[in-house]
C-alpha cells in the first residue's frame, strides 16, 4: 500500500511537470500546482508531518531560551529612564544595593533562565507544555513588575505584582524539579533574587 501510494505520488509529480512545460494555457499553472502538491503529499507525506513537527519543537525551544532577555528588554525600556529621575528621589531601604548592580545580575538571572526551561523542555514528559506555560507566565509578571513599578510609578501596586511573580517562579521550580533538577536549582537564584527585590519593593512603599 505504501509503496502504491509512493508510486502514485511520482506520476502526479511528473504530470504536473509535464503540465508545466506544454505551452502555457490558463490551467497549465493549476494542474502543475496541484499536481505537484497531490504528489508531495502521497510520497512525503509522514516525513514532513515529521519534520514540521521537529521544526516547530526547534522554534518552540528557541522561544522559551531568547523570551527572558525579551522580557529585559521591556522592563528596561520603562526602568532605565526612569533610574535618574523618578527613582532617585525615592526614599529608599538602607539595604539597597547601588543601581549599577541590577543590570549586570538580572543578566546573569535571564541567562540562567533560558538554560533552565531549555533543559526543562529537554527533559520531556507529559507536563513540558505546562512548565512552559508558567515559565511565559512569570516572564509576563517580571516585566509587568517594571511596567508598574517604573512606567506607573506605582510602588505598592508592583508590590502585588511581585507577590504574583514570587508564587508563580516557586510552582515553576516545583514543577521542574521532579523532571530535571538540575534546571530547578537554576531557578533558586533567581527565586532569592526576586525574595530581595520583594524586600526593596516594601521598603519603598513603607518609606514612602
Amino acid at each position: 500500500m505504501k509503496l502504491a501510494r509512493r508510486i502514485l505520488g511520482v506520476v502526479c509529480i511528473i504530470l504536473g511537470v509535464l503540465a508545466l512545460i506544454t505551452p502555457l494555457t490558463p490551467g497549465s499553472w493549476l494542474i502543475f500546482v496541484g499536481a505537484e502538491i497531490l504528489g508531495i503529499e502521497l510520497v512525503f507525506a509522514k516525513r514532513a508531518v515529521a519534520y514540521l513537527n521537529g521544526f516547530a519543537g526547534r522554534l518552540t525551544v528557541l522561544g522559551l531560551i531568547l523570551a527572558p532577555f525579551l522580557a529585559g528588554a521591556i522592563g528596561a525600556y520603562f526602568t532605565m529612564p526612569n533610574i535618574a529621575t523618578w527613582y532617585a528621589f525615592l526614599t529608599r531601604p538602607w539595604w539597597t544595593p547601588p543601581a549599577y548592580v541590577f543590570g549586570p545580575v538580572w543578566t546573569a538571572l535571564y541567562a540562567l533562565m533560558a538554560v533552565a526551561i531549555y533543559l526543562a523542555w529537554r527533559s520531556g514528559g507529559a507536563e513540558r507544555r505546562l512548565i512552559a506555560s508558567v515559565f511565559v507566565a512569570q516572564l509576563v509578571l517580571n516585566a509587568l513588575w517594571s511596567i508598574v513599578f517604573f512606567g506607573m510609578h506605582s510602588p505598592a501596586m508592583a508590590l502585588a505584582v511581585i507577590a504574583m511573580l514570587w508564587l508563580s517562579i516557586a510552582w515553576l521550580i516545583m514543577l521542574v524539579a521532579p523532571r530535571a533538577r538540575t534546571a530547578a536549582w537554576l531557578l533558586v537564584p533567581y527565586l532569592l533574587w526576586v525574595s530581595y527585590a520583594a524586600t526593596l519593593n516594601l521598603g519603598i512603599v513603607v518609606l514612602n
